[in-house]
């Protein structure tokens, strides 16, 4: 079987959802030696007199995080052949774009960080790092290292589906009157009224 390949396919806003072209996926030549991935939740602290500690109440998850250390190279190409193709035009650019402002969604669009079993939606955080270590004899670079930081991005109506996020305690009880709307409940629950269909459906 051909061995996979890490890579970054770029996503596009499209009404509520995100849509990944797989067209324009980001390649790369040698894949990564390691990744880590990080998850982690908030407490809050309160003090309790007479305690020796403080008491701590779950506040919220955070987003996990993915960070993995690259090796740009562009010296040969899949077939052998020597190319010496800027590094910057192939892979740096195209990275600097996934931290673009995309103009549907006032901020930079997710992307999808793929390699075997690895499957990460997230934004494209930081890219740190960035050390070049081989130069054609016109001075270009053709080899660098760069290390990614994506944080994971999860749309609204996909947390509000997801059971294991609910928590029983905070079932929200609403008496609808005359001329109340079921979009109008969804935007006082979740900030979008286009998620009335979440509740339509817990509800039945």
């Amino acid at each position: 079987p051909q061995k996979s390949k890490f890579r970054i396919i770029p996503g596009k806003s499209s009404g509520n959802r995100i849509q990944y072209d797989e067209s324009k996926k980001i390649e790369f030549s040698f894949n990564p030696t390691n990744y880590t991935l990080t998850d982690a939740n908030n407490y809050q602290e309160s003090n309790n007199p007479g305690t020796t500690s403080p008491l701590i109440k779950f506040s919220q998850g955070q987003a996990r995080t993915l960070t993995v250390d690259l090796m740009l190279d562009t010296m040969m190409s899949e077939k052998g052949e020597r190319e010496k193709e800027d590094v910057r035009e192939k892979y740096l650019n195209p990275l600097q774009k996934l931290m673009a402002i995309d103009g549907d969604l006032h901020a930079p669009s997710p992307c999808r960080v793929l390699w075997g079993s690895l499957d990460f939606k997230g934004v494209l955080e930081r890219m740190d790092n960035i050390d070049f270590t081989l130069f054609n004899s016109q001075g270009v670079p053709v080899r660098a290292t760069v290390k990614l930081a994506f944080k994971e991005y999860i749309p609204l109506d996909e947390q509000a589906k997801d059971p294991p996020r609910s928590s029983p305690d905070r079932r929200k009880l609403f008496k609808m009157t005359q001329g109340e709307t079921i979009w109008n409940m969804a935007y006082i629950a979740y900030g979008d009224a286009s998620l009335w269909r979440v509740i339509a459906e817990a509800n039945h």
